[in-house]
């Protein structure tokens, strides 16, 4: 009868103990995940701010960029990307929207000296210069 007894006050303290294991593990989870964010906001705001390029001056790599008529930001800077101009298509569009760029369809010569705002500024100059003959 002692046994039954001693067992039943144990239960509570095991199921006690495993919250609290529970809590813990929960607790450390969401503190890692918030330095991650953290850490994720802080490169990111970083891109979106900085003017560094890919490559170092003088050593970039060319492209020719082709934009299209009602081609997307989102889609240039995806293309720029794949072919190594920029680090981040994502930031390429959030800087167009930041800066209020527009960009007209046309040939355009890029490289990878060049920073993603760089790049901008010589596609919106070629939008600019367009509605001025206009």
């Amino acid at each position: 009868m002692e046994k039954r007894k001693a067992q039943k006050q144990e239960r509570p303290k095991q199921k006690q103990d495993a919250f609290h294991y529970l809590k813990f593990a929960i607790m450390v989870l969401f503190i890692a995940m918030v330095a991650l964010l953290a850490v994720f906001g802080y490169r990111f705001g970083e891109a979106l701010f900085s003017d560094e390029a890919v490559s170092e001056p003088g050593k970039g790599v060319e492209y020719t960029l082709q934009v299209e008529p009602r081609e997307s930001v989102l889609t240039i800077g995806t293309d720029l990307r794949e072919h190594g101009i920029i680090r981040s298509a994502a930031v390429f569009f959030i800087q167009s929207r930041l800066y209020s760029l527009k960009i007209d369809p046309g040939t355009y010569k890029v490289s990878s000296d060049q920073s993603s705002k760089a790049i901008l500024r010589m596609l919106n100059q070629k939008y600019e210069e367009n509605r001025r003959k206009q």
